[in-house]
Order: C-alpha cells, then structure tokens, then sequence
C-alpha cells in the first residue's frame, strides 16, 4: 500500500515538472519571438522591464493555475504597445466565460447577450462591472489588452469581460464566483443582477417587432459587397475584409459596381470599413485605382453629392490603411476614430506555442505612411450610442444620406501593402 502511494505521489510530482517546463518552454517561445522579430517592442516599456516582466513570469509558473500563466502571457506580449503584437485569450478554451456579451458604444458598455432568463435585461447600460464602477473595471483590465489606441482597446475590452479568470486577476470577481452587474434602466435608475459561472442557455438582442436590418450588419461574411438606396440615390459599398473573395473575384466586383454607376443616377457613394480588421492592401488599392480611372475618363459621371467613408473602432491594420487612401483621394471620412493607425507596426508573424495550442501575434516591421502619424480621426465624427444599436439605427449612414460635399478626385495614393 505505501509503494502505491509513494508511486503516485512520484507520478504527481514528475507531470508538475512536465506541466512546468512546457509552460517555460511556450513563455520562452513568446519572449524570444517577440525581441528577435519586432522592430522596437520597447516604445512605452524599458527592455530592463520588459526582461523582468518575462522573469516574473517564469518564476510564477509553478505556483500559477494554467488560466494565469496565460493571462501572464497575454500581458507580457501587451508590454509592446502595438496592437498587432499579442497572445489573444479569448481564442483559448483554457479561461472560463460567463454566459454574456457586451459592446462598448459612444456612450458606455451595454449587455447584448444574457442568459435567456435574465433576458429582460438586454439593452442596458453598464454602471458597475463586480466591485467596481464601469470606468475603473475599464481600468483594471487594460493591462491584459494589446492595443495602441483608445478605440481598439474598447474593441478588444468588450470580449474581454466575459472571461472570468481575466476579471478575478484584475480584482473585479472573488475566484469562481457569479459576475455582479450594475445595469441603469432608461429612467436613470439602476439594478443589479448576477450571472453564474456556468454554462446557460443565452439570447442575443435586440430583437424588435419590426426589425430595420441596418446595412452594416446584413453581410458579415461577404468580403465586400453594394446595394443601391433608391430614395437618397446612394451606392453603399460594404468593405469587409482586405481579401479576395473566391466566389467573387474582386475585377468582377469592381466591374458591376463601375457598370451600375454608368446605368443609375449615383449621387452618393458610401464606403463603409467600420468592420474591416485588415488583410492585404493591395485589393483595396486595386478597387481605387479603378475606380478613380473610370471617373477621371469620364465613363462613369461623379457622384455628385459626393463620396463617403465610414469608419470606427473596429477598422484596423489594412482597414485602416484603406481609409487613409480614401481619405488622400479626396473622400470624406465619418463615425468615429478608427481602432488601428495608419502607420502602425504591422506585417504579422504568427508563433506557435505548440505545448498549449496557442498561436501569438509579432509585429516585424514598421509601417509609415506621410502625414499619419497619430489614430486616425473623421473628419465628421458622429455619436453611436447603444439606445440607437438596440432600435436597429445606424447613426452614422442615417446622417451620410443627408450629407453633400463634391468630390474632387486625386491621384495622390498610398502604397499598396
């Protein structure tokens, strides 16, 4: 009986050791990729600190649950203050979520999906986020976040609450405990509610009696993709990838587009890259160059209300280098200040961190673009508040189909990358 004993306390002890060194081995996996590829990871932390932060990790890897080494992890790659350099947790099944979701609107956080029972809900705006108010919640979580503007954080935030073991870090939830919720009503009164940490069944809203289908949302998984708003005369073009799609190649999507042009009365064209999270660059600058040909020999008459482009929190990396290049042809951009900048570390690397299955994000060059130095701002920035997402609105084209301002056309265009 005691050699049986002996014999799994020695089986215990040698799969900590395993467990420990392939955690050593994927944090030394991450570290090394992250000085060794990107071009200066130390723009905001010393090399000295960023060293030591990957010391403080190794050191805490035997007394750490799994879900922490992660999160330590996902915080030392955020040390590089460039939001194409990170380990993504939310593409982890190793932390925990409640069964929720939020988006992070002009005017705060609201809860979009809840459990079916607390479905009433749905619609509200954040207040208190467990112990703490939802600015310092805010607060509390940025440093597990890669980001380097504000928008892209509140992107990136707005998953990040659902994870229980990023909010018991961060002090926000006592371990394996419910998520408390203050929740303000339309009166100005709040309510708190608790979600459990447990699987639930869940609804999503809004969900109103007579759904408007606001444009932005119809064709998620649509590369790109038009429709033709008879009553404003307006071309929407939706721009949600930087890729080619293999159903519809991009000359004979640009062909229809310049066809419709030449056959209906175009006033206004819209361009909308508020969902647009990158790619490759060059496809947009292939639609321009078309484009901006067709209208300067004359085969397609201007929009002569003019031309638009949307963008927001969620347009990033070759999203946001495609409205830079609206914005030097001439184009006005609207909504609100995007998430990636136009010169940004970029041209990702992914590495394996093949002993937990995890895949990290490195930066290895530097993007520069003239005269884009800081986070890309609209020149009309317009509110977006989460009463408008819940009536099925949309702000931001509501308020283009009212707009004219001419287009004068340039040929003055950034690289494609």
């Amino acid at each position: 009986m005691r050699a049986t004993i002996l014999s799994l306390l020695l089986s215990l002890c040698l799969a900590a050791q395993d467990r420990n060194a392939r955690w050593l081995a994927d944090a030394d996996t991450l570290y090394q990729s992250i000085v060794a590829l990107h071009p200066n990871p130390y723009t905001t932390t010393s090399r000295a600190d960023f060293d030591a932060a990957y010391q403080k990790v190794r050191d805490s890897i035997p007394a750490s649950t799994d879900a922490q080494v992660l999160l330590q992890l996902s915080r030392l790659a955020a040390l590089a203050n460039d939001g194409h350099t990170s380990l993504d947790f939310t593409q982890s099944s190793i932390l925990r979520r409640y069964p929720v979701a939020f988006r992070w609107f002009s005017d705060g956080l609201y809860l979009t999906t809840a459990p079916t029972a607390q479905a009433s809900f749905i619609g509200r705006r954040v207040t208190r986020l467990g112990s703490r108010s939802f600015d310092e919640a805010a607060a509390t979580i940025r440093p597990w976040i890669s980001y380097d503007t504000e928008p892209w954080f509140r992107y990136k935030a707005q998953a990040a609450f659902q994870y229980h073991e990023l909010l018991a870090a961060a002090g926000l939830v006592e371990p394996d405990a419910p998520l408390t919720l203050e929740l303000a009503t339309a009166d100005g009164q709040t309510e708190s509610i608790e979600i459990p940490l447990a699987s639930a069944q869940t609804i999503e809203g809004p969900q109103p009696a007579r759904p408007r289908n606001p444009l932005y949302r119809r064709n998620p998984n649509s590369n790109y993709w038009f429709a033709w708003l008879e009553d404003s005369r307006t071309v929407y073009f939706q721009y949600n990838r930087c890729a080619e799609s293999p159903l519809l190649p991009l000359n004979n999507f640009v062909r229809e587009l310049i066809d419709f042009g030449k056959h209906n009365p175009v006033e206004r064209l819209v361009f909308d890259v508020r969902e647009n999270t990158g790619g490759n660059s060059k496809y947009f600058h292939d639609l321009m160059t078309a484009l901006g040909a067709a209208y300067l020999s004359g085969e397609v008459p201007l929009p002569s209300a003019g031309a638009f482009g949307i963008i927001g929190k969620k347009t990033f990396s070759s999203g946001s280098l495609a409205a830079a290049e609206m914005r030097l042809s001439g184009i006005t951009l609207v909504g609100e200040t995007a998430g990636g900048r136009v010169s940004y570390f970029g041209e990702v690397k992914s590495v394996s961190l093949t002993n937990y299955r995890l895949t990290a994000s490195v930066s290895t060059r530097l993007i520069q673009v003239p005269g884009f130095d800081g986070p890309l701002v609209p020149d009309l920035e317009i509110d977006f508040p989460g009463t408008a997402y819940f009536a099925d609105e949309d702000p931001f084209l509501d308020k283009l189909v009212t707009l004219s301002r001419p287009l004068v056309p340039t040929a003055q265009r950034p690289a494609a990358r």
